[in-house]
């Protein structure tokens, strides 16, 4: 079971917060990282271009992925170090970082990505925050660095008497809700084998990010207005009048600005789950969320949401 919930919602005993941000070290090295010829993709531009705007008008944003859960007794900060380190450093699209280059008289600018040369040289150190309230450890997760800068992401953990609770602060410039899904697989599984005396887990090469974004600027730039997925849009819009169809209910004024809201409701209760699934499960077809069933002793993670009750 996944929950999710506003951030302003996330309430609980107060707890010693631990939380892991890059040395000095390692920040003088980012700082260092070369330009990089990988291209940005269209969703880190996209996000990057919105933030900008947002920041020069004064609103928030719908910006971070902050995914919790549970894990028993007390935590190993030694080997929790070590997990997030080797975490960082598998995954690409956390060494890069993005400058905005302004055009000349005026025109558009360009983002440009910097990558850092060697993984290894990332080095998340644990700090103790001390013990924070609620409304205390949401104030410092929601100061995760904006997206124009490298260390836009951190982790934490909030101890109790009998437990704590692990969190990811991550910015959606370098993650979206499925790969925060994997993230928690990974990071407790590599936790788990260390503190219970296993060996490092031996995972499988992860995918790039850097090769799909190479991907993408070579697809997006070989389109013409010729090829079957760009004039495909282009009748769309030209029998709809040449622009895209509304939202068909009335929403207002737009130009004012809105809150959120999340709303959860109960469409099955256990019963009416497992009917619902049987036919599914012997007929060989299976639903999305049994692909990645999580045994019983892993804990279930809570989507937190940092928008939702803040301007639009």
């Amino acid at each position: 079971m996944v929950a999710m919930k506003p951030i302003h919602d996330w309430v609980g005993e107060p707890g010693a917060v631990i939380s892991w941000h890059p040395s000095r070290s390692t920040l003088a090295k980012v700082k260092e990282a070369p330009v990089s010829d990988v291209p940005v993709s269209y969703q880190q531009a996209q996000h990057l271009l919105a933030y900008r705007k947002h920041s020069a008008s004064g609103t928030d944003m719908a910006r971070l992925n902050i995914p919790s859960w549970d894990i028993p007794g007390r935590c190993d900060v030694r080997a929790m170090t070590h997990v997030i380190n080797a975490y960082l450093r598998r995954h690409d699209t956390f060494h890069s970082w993005f400058e905005y280059l302004p055009g000349p008289d005026g025109a558009a600018g360009e983002i440009v990505r910097h990558t850092l040369t060697n993984p290894r040289d990332i080095k998340f150190v644990a700090t103790e925050q001390g013990e924070m309230t609620a409304q205390q450890w949401r104030d410092h997760i929601l100061a995760t660095a904006s997206p124009w800068e490298w260390d836009c992401f951190h982790v934490g953990v909030i101890q109790r008497a009998d437990h704590f609770t692990v969190y990811i602060s991550v910015d959606h410039v370098h993650t979206d809700a499925m790969f925060m899904g994997l993230a928690f697989v990974e990071i407790h599984m590599m936790y788990n084998a260390l503190v219970e005396g296993a060996a490092p887990l031996k995972l499988p090469e992860p995918g790039s990010y850097d090769t799909y974004c190479r991907e993408q600027h070579e697809y997006v730039s070989a389109l013409t207005t010729d090829s079957p997925e760009v004039a495909g849009w282009i009748d769309f819009l030209q029998s709809s009048g040449g622009s895209l169809p509304t939202f068909p209910l009335p929403l207002g004024d737009p130009s004012v600005a809105y809150t959120g809201d999340v709303i959860t409701l109960k469409l099955l209760d256990k019963d009416q789950g497992d009917r619902f699934g049987h036919p599914a499960t012997h007929g060989s077809v299976r639903r999305r969320e049994q692909q990645h069933t999580l045994t019983a002793r892993r804990p279930m993670p809570t989507w937190i949401n940092p928008r939702a009750f803040r301007q639009a």
